[in-house]
């Protein structure tokens, strides 16, 4: 039990800052990581391919994370999971051959696995259950923000300095705030009779959470395709500044997330998950048709509102369901179902946009938020009890 109703505690601001700071420098990696394998010789689809496998791995290794999570000190998993990830981001400079570069993006998949499932379970383990909608949504905001900082500020210094200065500089901040951890303040008392012993599937996976687990996944199924295609949607189309879409986005998602988590707390997860997928399909449609930026904008804004009011509001329901020793089972099934969809969305959409279009890629995205609106539908009539009022 949580003792303390309040929410912006020492520990939550540190871990928040550190945060962003680490998500930024993730970002500003990525943002020049398809640019910097075909540098090194790769072909585009190669770079592509190289680019995914990252979420990929964080994919296959996501339950095991979970696992550890809620059998090691969190405070020290999070020190060295933080610690290795930053080490493994120093050797991209120095890498000479694309099988290498293969090895050194599982390793960095394998390590920002562990670190986010470990970070969601702390942060979530430091918030009142009665304000989690709200405590996640401001956590989740950390992603938005590095978001719309990491990308321009890594392919700045990349224009500027090239490519190691770029990624030297990324490895150093997340090295710097893996010592800043230990200086947080985290409970790490857990019940240790629940979770010591022997490795069971009911460890690695919660079954009565991947319906939403797989909801996520549709949501970050049109996150990937949106982040894949539209640039080149705007080349078709002949749409200038179709970067807008990213920026407006990320303002709203800004100014959403904490008010959703609050109506969240006070009214469940219906209450925003309808209305909240309902955008996002609409969002869907008007890019598939979209022929100017006015219409981008406004596609932009219904799919912040959306998957603003949704995606944090699911993982908040995630992390209540759980008992607080199973923070970490409940944060890595919750990104299974996240990394599915940033992992193979662009290969979904890349198939769809090939045979068919990318307006059928898009209408295929508009269609799984229906999709996603009839799985909760059965999945909350099937665990509507008391036991699940926030649903």
């Amino acid at each position: 039990m949580i003792q303390h109703q309040k929410l912006w505690t020492k520990s939550y601001i540190s871990i928040l800052a550190l945060n962003v700071l680490i998500n930024t420098s993730i970002m500003i990696t990525g943002s020049i990581m398809a640019m910097y394998a075909v540098y090194l010789g790769a072909s585009l689809s190669l770079a592509g391919t190289l680019v995914g496998i990252f979420a990929i791995t964080a994919l296959v290794l996501r339950p095991f994370s979970g696992a550890l999570a809620d059998r090691v000190n969190k405070k020290y998993l999070l020190c060295i999971s933080t610690l290795l990830m930053g080490l493994i981001m120093f050797t991209y400079p120095f890498i000479n051959s694309i099988p290498v570069f293969i090895v050194v993006r599982i390793l960095h998949g394998a390590s920002f696995s562990i670190f986010l499932t470990v970070i969601v379970s702390t942060v979530a383990s430091m918030i009142p259950k009665e304000r989690m909608g709200e405590g996640i949504g401001y956590s989740s905001m950390v992603v938005v923000i590095a978001m719309a900082v990491g990308p321009a500020t890594g392919l700045t210094i990349q224009a500027n300095h090239g490519f190691s200065a770029t990624l030297l500089i990324a490895a150093s901040i997340v090295c710097i705030c893996s010592l800043g951890m230990l200086f947080v303040p985290i409970n790490t008392e857990t019940k240790k009779s629940d979770v010591k012993g022997r490795l069971s599937l009911k460890d690695l996976i919660s079954v009565k959470l991947l319906p939403l687990a797989l909801i996520v996944s549709f949501l970050a199924i049109f996150n990937s395709m949106t982040h894949a295609f539209l640039p080149l949607v705007g080349i078709e189309r002949n749409i200038t500044n179709i970067a807008l879409f990213f920026l407006v986005s990320a303002i709203c998602s800004i100014l959403v997330r904490p008010v959703a988590g609050k109506l969240y707390d006070k009214k469940g997860l219906s209450f925003v998950l309808f209305p909240g997928f309902l955008a996002v399909a609409a969002g869907a449609v008007i890019l598939a048709v979209a022929s100017t930026i006015q219409f981008v904008v406004i596609a932009a804004v219904l799919f912040a509102l959306g998957q603003s009011a949704s995606q944090p509001s699911i993982q908040a329901s995630i992390m209540k369901m759980m008992p607080p020793e199973k923070t970490g089972l409940a944060a890595s099934t919750f990104f299974m179902g996240f990394d599915f969809g940033q992992g193979f969305g662009p290969m979904i959409g890349g198939n769809i946009a090939d045979m068919w279009g990318y307006r059928a890629a898009f209408i295929f995205c508009g269609a799984l938020m229906i999709v996603g609106m009839i799985v909760f539908a059965i999945y909350k009539r099937y665990r509507n009890d008391s036991k699940q009022p926030h649903l």
